[in-house]
């Protein structure tokens, strides 16, 4: 039985991690260094650090031994190294920062290259080794960053059965035996990994699009490569993300002096937002939220308050715009179909053709680089019409969602225009959730709110919550309905 949920503590600064090299240290073994003898590091830590730190730490190094023969000559081999008795000398900085419980870390050190997700020369391999350790607080969100950038999930499939040891029958052994190679074999989980619905989703997505063409030619796009990452950032819409992947490839090979315009569009609670913010986050270059709403005028767009999502940051779209000039950056008008008077979009016609605007002081400024992301309702009911002749688990099949497309594009054409609508990239209609998403999104909110209100949560009462959101989850409000149902689930525990 999986301990109860509870709300996550504060990890550790991995850069003050006590683990640093001892020249006595035996294989399998993680001792005190000897500090004498000490590299002379920068932020090297204390004994006191070692004897303070969380036993999460202390016993997910056990396996490794560490290594300190040579020192390090740069910053990028400035790393611990770790040796077990089968594997030699590996590089074990992704290991701490797995142990540390540092998902941002983990991410870190991935981005930038100094570790690889497969590593295959450690004791475990890395995705096995945050998978099989259920004292991790942040186990499921290391494990998504892992997959994230390329992890082999197969690996967890290889992973073979120990034999039955209890805690009673030997307390040390049940404590280590996820982490000592010396034990016969190393278990997968008390609990299957991919029995939590959020995990099972997210390894299912790395099972089965690991060799999926859309995401492969995204990935051979290097301005645009880190959104492949976009299948662990969401739940659900995996069409939408195949063909935003197509739309991007196709706006590559047309060459950069070509503006990108999606439209996001459908019912309400199903990602729009939250897709336009994540793909800001992967690209690492800012974007601005403009509320359409209270637009009266073509002028209106450029002196439109635009809001970052993440910061306080207000200031006008067209000060963003000079301030970005020739920069990767994002602009999402959000209720774009919803301006008090139409004739507002008129503004976009020559950014979104020619990629320049003209603001109200006479400045012509370069929006090449832009990406115009608009969201709107429009197209909802043909959306819920198509998904409605589906089975929930299948959903749509691709040759049904592109006709969907198409639809959905003739109805924005005849809404907001045609001499708009022709120059957007594509336009890019939201579904409604499977059952697999919605048990995932369910588990992803009951997960949320046990943090926040720092409530333990059984695996009993956790499958009750969740079931229960599933069953009141509306299409026409989409997530919202399931956050509203797992907040009132969570009230009557």
């Amino acid at each position: 039985m999986r301990p109860p949920l509870s709300a996550s503590s504060s990890a550790p600064d991995l850069h003050s991690s006590p683990f640093y090299p001892s020249a006595s240290a035996g294989p399998r073994s993680a001792t005190l260094p000897s500090y004498e003898t000490q590299w002379n590091q920068p932020g090297s830590p204390s004994s006191s650090q070692f004897r303070d730190a969380p036993s999460t730490i202390k016993s997910s190094l056990q396996s490794f031994s560490i290594d300190h023969r040579s020192p390090p000559r740069s910053r990028s081999g400035s790393a611990l190294s770790v040796t077990s008795s089968t594997s030699g000398i590996v590089n074990s900085q992704l290991y701490f920062a797995i142990a540390s419980d540092r998902p941002s870390e983990v991410q870190r050190l991935l981005e930038t290259g100094e570790v690889s997700p497969n590593d295959g020369s450690g004791p475990q391999n890395p995705l096995v080794f945050a998978a099989s350790n259920e004292h991790l607080e942040h186990r499921s969100e290391i494990v998504r960053t892992l997959l994230a950038h390329g992890a082999d999930p197969s690996v967890l499939d290889k992973h073979e059965q120990p034999e039955t040891i209890t805690e009673s029958q030997d307390p040390q052994r049940n404590s280590l035996k996820a982490y000592d190679p010396s034990v016969r074999s190393v278990p997968f989980l008390s609990v299957s990994y991919d029995s939590l619905p959020a995990d099972r989703y997210y390894l299912s997505q790395a099972m089965n699009y690991k060799d999926h063409k859309p995401s492969a030619a995204i990935r051979s796009v290097p301005k645009f490569a880190p959104l492949a990452r976009l299948r662990f950032k969401l739940i659900g819409q995996t069409l939408v993300l195949d063909e935003f992947y197509r739309a991007l490839s196709i706006q590559a090979l047309r060459g950069d002096n070509v503006p990108l315009v999606v439209l996001f569009c459908g019912p309400s609670g199903h990602g729009k937002s939250l897709m336009s913010r994540q793909v800001g986050d992967l690209l690492g270059c800012p974007i601005r939220f403009v509320n359409m709403t209270t637009l009266s005028s073509t002028q209106d767009v450029w002196d439109a308050r635009s809001q970052s999502p993440t910061t306080d940051v207000i200031q006008s779209l067209g000060d963003f715009m000079c301030e970005n000039e020739g920069k990767r950056c994002i602009v999402v008008l959000d209720e774009i179909e919803k301006t008090l008077n139409p004739r507002v979009l008129w503004a976009l016609l020559v950014p979104w053709e020619l990629g320049y605007c003209t603001l109200s002081s006479g400045r012509q400024v370069n929006t090449k680089e832009v990406i115009w992301i608009g969201i709107s309702n429009l197209g909802q009911s043909m959306v819920l019409e198509a998904s409605s002749l589906t089975e929930p688990a299948a959903g749509l099949s691709v040759g049904a969602y592109r006709e969907l497309m198409s639809r959905v594009r003739e109805k924005l054409s005849d809404e907001l225009g045609s001499s708009l609508l022709s120059r957007v990239t594509a336009v890019l209609p939201f579904t409604p959730f499977s059952q697999e998403e919605l048990e995932a999104l369910a588990y992803d909110a009951v997960v949320a709110t046990v943090t926040q209100r720092q409530t333990p949560l059984t695996e009993e009462d956790m499958a009750k919550v969740v079931g229960e959101a599933v069953r009141n989850y509306l299409p026409k409000e989409g997530a919202r309905s399931l956050f509203r149902a797992v907040a009132e689930q969570m009230l009557d525990l």
